[in-house]
Order: C-alpha cells, then sequence, then structure tokens
C-alpha cells in the first residue's frame, strides 16, 4: 500500500494528488465519484486525467484530459477505447499499470517511458487512483501526470554514447 512517506521527492502534483485522493475517500476504501470535488483540486487539474474502466472485457476510455496532459500527448484519446490504440494495448506499460489498478483496489505511483512528441521528457510519473461505483468497484481511475525530463546528466551521458558520425551525417 502506497503511504505518504514513499512520496518523498516526488513532484507537488504526485504528493498533491495523493493527498487529494485520501482525504476524498475518508475512512472507506475507495472514494466514489460522487467524492470527487473538483473544485478542491483545481492547480491539479491541468495534470489530470480521468478515465472510465469498461469490464466484460477489461478496457479503459479516457474522458477528461488536462491541458498540460493534452498539449504533451502525441495525440488526443479522449473517447478512445485503450484496446483500439496501438500504444495502449493490453501489453503496454500503461494498460498493465491500470489493470493492476483494477484488479488490486490500490492507489499506485507508476515510472513509465515517455512516448509522445516532445523528446526532452524521460518518461512520465502517473499516480493511478482508483475511484469505486455504487457497487464498490473500480469504474473510474483518477490519474496524476508529471512529466520527467531528461536530466543534464542524462544529456551528457548520451552524448558521450552517441555516434557522432552518424549525427554529423544527418545534419
Amino acid at each position: 500500500m502506497l503511504i505518504a512517506e514513499d512520496l518523498n521527492g516526488h513532484s507537488a502534483i504526485i504528493r498533491d494528488g495523493f493527498d487529494f485522493w485520501n482525504r476524498q475517500k475518508g475512512e472507506k476504501a475507495l472514494p466514489s465519484w460522487q467524492d470527487i470535488d473538483p473544485s478542491k483540486m483545481k492547480p491539479l487539474l491541468p495534470s489530470l486525467v480521468v478515465t472510465h474502466v469498461m469490464h466484460d472485457p477489461l478496457d479503459f476510455v479516457d474522458r477528461i484530459i488536462g491541458e498540460i496532459v493534452s498539449d504533451k500527448a502525441r495525440e488526443s484519446s479522449n473517447g478512445l477505447y485503450w484496446s483500439q490504440m496501438p500504444e495502449r494495448t493490453s501489453e503496454s506499460q500503461i494498460w498493465k499499470a491500470f489493470e493492476e489498478v483494477v484488479h488490486s483496489r490500490q492507489i499506485t505511483l507508476k515510472a513509465i517511458p515517455y512516448v509522445g512528441l516532445h523528446k526532452e521528457f524521460l518518461r512520465i510519473e502517473a499516480l493511478i487512483c482508483p475511484i469505486a461505483d455504487q457497487h464498490d468497484r473500480v469504474c473510474k481511475i483518477l490519474t496524476f501526470v508529471d512529466y520527467i525530463s531528461h536530466s543534464e546528466d542524462d544529456v551528457i551521458s548520451d552524448m558521450a554514447q552517441a555516434d557522432l558520425p552518424a549525427l554529423e551525417a544527418r545534419l
């Protein structure tokens, strides 16, 4: 089970998303959609994705995508079934992370390689938070997303390992 101390060293988006989810669930195992008050997470909304969970068969559909997430995406996934998207099929890391949250009913933090258009990002950190329906099964997932850039050391290391003649030939 993820606890606040596990998030030391992570961004404010991840820590504040965790605190928000815990406040909304209170003493319950999971918060319900009715527990979610967007006015209490306004600073987090640009980094939030709300995903609906389909059961039998399992699938996911993004329904709300924050501005920061949308701006960094290769293309909009809003309203699309993940099973229809080549980069999000059941073999992808993001699908496996969401599937784990659906079955475990536990909040989780995952580092997932970034595959969008902005090459300065190495990975995303996704705080994946389950939301329960009236039958207490996971029906939605709130995901707080932070983008992790290549550090200066990563760039220097990449340059040191690069095939400079091949790079120069492309220029």
